[in-house]
């Protein structure tokens, strides 16, 4: 089995004071468990126990660690058809995060990750990212009184509507945003299937918004209308140039879509 491995330059020397000088630390259990200096919580974990995720703290600094140890077919057919070379999905993930980062979006930095392959195709790999400093919007979202939450879609509609016009159609849900000090938000993780930008395309976008919705209001989130209309003024601001629809006729065909999606 084939191992590749990478570590930003910023992190390599403190990483390597520590005896992580090779991929396979990050795949033990628990992870790291010969550094001591490192202190390592388990904080997710699939149903089939394919991958988890892990805080990680070393020396006051902290990262987050997803693993996984077995790929999807479907995944990987995916991007065979697609002309793309198989790769597992936290190397996706970094793949993505670089082309976030260079369409201007602010985006979580991965500072190591690693993939084992066996007969070319990935069998499994892991991503260490750094720990962003802000809150999670979801909490930001729950707790806030209503012009707050207001003012949240706002801007998650113009983030998700500059997101379409870049040709990237993730979902992002609250869980996957930090809100920093100064207010930005951040995408956090940004597993994918297809980590690459593709054409504006109205009904692309339109899949996107009613499937990030399902999958939001599964989280257990729920809007109001006035924050459902902040959403849409703002992620129309963005879109109505490329759409070729009206702000009217962007939020009818959305809501068609997402009542469809929802089964209603």
């Amino acid at each position: 089995m084939r191992e590749d491995f990478h570590m930003v330059p910023e992190v390599a020397e403190l990483f390597r004071g520590h005896g992580i000088d090779q991929a396979g630390i990050w795949l033990g259990d628990p992870p790291g468990g010969s550094v001591d200096a490192m202190r390592m919580v388990r904080i997710a974990l699939s149903l089939d126990e394919t991958h988890d995720v892990w805080k990680v703290d070393l020396e006051g600094k902290g990262y987050y660690l997803k693993r996984r140890w077995e790929e999807p077919a479907g995944s990987l057919l995916r991007m065979l058809f697609f002309g793309r070379k198989p790769v597992s999905s936290p190397i996706r993930e970094v793949m993505l995060a670089a082309r976030l980062k260079e369409a201007g979006f602010a985006v979580m930095e991965p500072v190591a990750w690693g993939e084992w392959r066996r007969r070319g195709l990935p069998a499994k790999g892991f991503l260490l990212s750094r720990e962003i400093p802000g809150r999670p919007v979801e909490t930001i979202h729950a707790e806030g009184d209503a012009a707050c939450r207001r003012d949240l879609l706002f801007r998650l509609g113009c983030l998700t509507g500059r997101l379409h016009v870049a040709g990237f159609f993730q979902h992002v849900r609250l869980k996957d945003l930090i809100e920093t000090e100064g207010g930005e938000l951040v995408l956090i993780d940004r597993e994918a299937a297809k980590p690459w930008p593709r054409k504006f395309s109205w009904s692309l976008a339109v899949v996107c918004l009613a499937r990030t919705l399902r999958r939001t209001m599964r989280d257990g989130h729920r809007f109001a209308a006035g924050e459902a209309s902040a959403f849409f003024r703002g992620y129309t601001g963005e879109v109505k140039g490329r759409s070729g629809l009206t702000a009217k006729e962007i939020r009818r065909s959305a809501m068609k879509r997402i009542r469809r999606e929802l089964g209603g």
